[in-house]
């Protein structure tokens, strides 16, 4: 544990009671007031998470970590379709770094980590109850429990989360109809965490059906369903040999399944002229199994000239497995078949037969403490994939405490992103196909931070410089290396507490991205964002919350003729009643309270008018402390 102004990057920690505070209801919610974040959603209901200019549809160029445990699953190396999910009743903290972390993490620590921190045992102490309901039938129920048992820890919770979604109107979609968006979404999620002395396991699992917003193609239907389940288990051993020296192990199993029920086109569509169709639309089902194994060593070691050196070594196993198709058309030819049936033996959607991958990762990190105000942070890792060779990624911050309560951070890192098993071996499908003969996506990042911290305000201003290479895209079907991005801009934050008055907020990111080989703006990426908000204490039992998100135009994709897309901005406000009853917390939220009509960017032969986002919303919640 070190305090935010002190590390080696740059950090924004949420706490519990600043979540629970802003009512936010999805972690997504909580990233869009991050300096240099953006949300929006993709076509057929994922959200795309954005790190200064930089996004795509699976958010893979993030590391999502629970407890320090990643969740990149193994087939596009996603992490939106589980912990999107997650319930922010059990969260701790949310750790953020903006920034590459390869050095230390690997792939897809490119732009950004996210380190959900869950509640343990003394956090709960108890039985904690949390139920809710809000518009589009909203339901949501939490419970909690956690108790110290001689040298025994444990903590368990349970969530249910059930909601029909907003319904934004479609007019129209691709093929001409008008309809509403399907954002249903059922989530059970449940954890247990157990320490016992030197030793502790940790166990997640979350099952979403979901439905799939507008659909995979852009065209409305009403039998789209994603069906997932996300486990991992992870067993941790850390012991202390001397105040100077500590050794720990790490070994842990990841199990994903995936099932998915598309409907391409709908019922009576004639997609071919002169074709019949079929009565139930043109159905695929592509589903599979994966499977992460996989340990790590790690040994840290305090020196007396002041060096703290961390020495690791990670072994994993990625592996898909029962990659299945279910379709009413023939893969290969594209005819119609008599019914909803398995094609997997026509042609599968994926060759299972490579769909797997060896990585060994090697890394060295030292923290020198030069003097009492000057630290250097040294490290580099190296990562060998059995499937496309190696990559070695370095990085060097110097901290320095230059003057009291003032510091100063330079860094430099590089990071990669590993093609996914999906961009390698994905065949017979009519938008991409897999490149066997894929290299890791590169980028640079250089930044510069100017921070202040006193006891009732801190704030800081980054200059960030990315330089982003060999980027993965179909060209036009096949994925290739091709191009890149290079963006710079400015984040500025700050933060004001009053006594136990009144907490405000502030943040601002300018971002200029442009594509490395044209030289135009990135599309859908605004180049100034803000939030600003305030807790206020109103007596013993009141605190409201309000924060107010504003986005500037969004330029669109060469060649789309349509205009960019329109600023927008995002009123929300939560209510909390407090103290009037022992143990019992009560939870108004209201989201887009100005009830703002603000859309998301559809690709150019997409949705015309894109992709409609929720108006005015509501939620309320009581939580009750045993």
């Amino acid at each position: 544990m070190q305090t935010a102004d002190k590390a080696p990057a740059i950090v924004s920690v949420i706490t519990a009671e600043k979540i629970r505070k802003s009512g936010a209801r999805s972690l997504y919610e909580v990233l869009q007031r991050v300096p240099g974040f953006g949300v929006s959603m993709a076509r057929y209901g994922k959200h795309m998470i954005e790190v200064r200019g930089i996004k795509t549809i699976h958010s893979e160029k993030i590391k999502m970590l629970i407890d320090g445990h990643s969740t990149n699953g193994v087939l596009d190396n996603s992490f939106t379709w589980g912990p999107d999910s997650l319930s922010l009743n059990n969260i701790k903290r949310i750790e953020i770094i903006r920034g590459p972390g390869s050095a230390l993490h690997g792939s897809n620590a490119f732009v950004g980590i996210i380190n959900i921190v869950t509640n343990e045992a003394e956090d709960i102490d108890g039985v904690i109850i949390t139920a809710g309901s809000g518009n589009f039938d909203t339901k949501h129920v939490n419970v909690q429990a956690g108790k110290r048992f001689n040298n025994i820890d444990a903590s368990y919770f349970i969530d249910v989360y059930d909601t029909n979604g907003s319904h934004r109107t479609v007019s129209p979609d691709v093929i001409g109809r008008t309809g509403n968006t399907d954002l249903k979404l059922r989530r059970l999620e449940t954890g247990l965490k157990i320490k016992y002395k030197d030793f502790s396991w940790n166990t997640h699992f979350i099952d979403t059906q979901r439905g799939a917003y507008i659909g995979a193609l852009s065209i409305l239907g009403d039998e789209n369903k994603f069906d997932n389940q996300d486990f991992f288990s992870e067993l941790n051993y850390s012991h202390s040999i001397n105040e100077d020296l500590v050794v720990s192990a790490t070994g842990f199993i990841d199990k994903v399944s995936r099932g998915n029920y598309l409907e391409l086109y709908p019922e009576g569509f004639t997609p071919f002229t002169g074709t019949s169709w079929f009565d139930d639309g043109m159905i695929a089902n592509p589903s599979g199994k994966e499977t992460i194994l996989g340990a790590e060593v790690q040994l840290d070691y305090k020196t007396k000239e002041n060096h703290l050196l961390t020495i690791g070594a990670r072994a994993e196993k990625h592996e898909l497995s029962d990659a299945k198709a279910v379709s009413n058309v023939h893969t290969l030819t594209g005819a119609p078949l008599d019914s909803v049936q398995e094609t997997t033996h026509l042609g599968g959607w994926i060759d299972e037969s490579k769909a797997n991958r060896n990585i060994v990762a090697l890394y060295l990190q030292d923290v020198w403490s030069v003097t009492e105000t000057i630290d250097m942070t040294l490290g580099v890792r190296h990562d060998n994939y059995s499937d496309f060779g190696g990559t070695t990624n370095p990085r060097v911050a110097f901290v320095w405490q230059f003057l009291q309560d003032w510091d100063l951070k330079a860094l430099y890192g590089t990071a990669f992103r590993a093609p996914t098993i999906n961009e390698l071996y994905i065949k017979n499908n009519a938008v991409v196909k897999g490149n066997e003969n894929l290299n890791p996506e590169t980028m640079k990042t250089a930044e510069l931070s100017l921070g202040f911290n006193k006891e009732n305000l801190q704030a800081r201003a980054t200059y960030f410089n990315i330089t982003f290479e060999n980027k993965i895209l179909p060209d036009p079907i096949i994925n290739e290396n091709k191009g890149g991005a290079d963006v710079q801009g400015v984040e500025l934050e700050a933060e004001l507490e009053i006594y136990d008055v009144a907490r405000f907020y502030g943040n601002y990111t300018f971002q200029d991205a442009e594509d490395s080989e044209t030289g135009k703006a990135l599309p859908d990426v605004s180049r100034h964002k803000a939030n600003i908000g305030a807790d206020l204490s109103l007596g013993r039992y009141l605190n409201v919350n309000f924060n107010l998100f504003g986005s500037s135009s969004r330029p669109r994709a060469e060649g789309d003729g349509r205009p960019a897309l329109k600023k927008y901005s995002l009123l929300d406000i939560a209510i909390i009643g407090k103290s009037f009853y022992p143990g019992v917390e009560l939870r108004a939220s209201v989201f887009n309270v100005l009830d703002e009509n603000h859309v998301d960017p559809s690709l150019p032969d997409g949705i015309p008018n894109d992709h409609p986002r929720a108006g005015r919303s509501f939620m309320l919640d009581v939580t009750y402390r045993l």
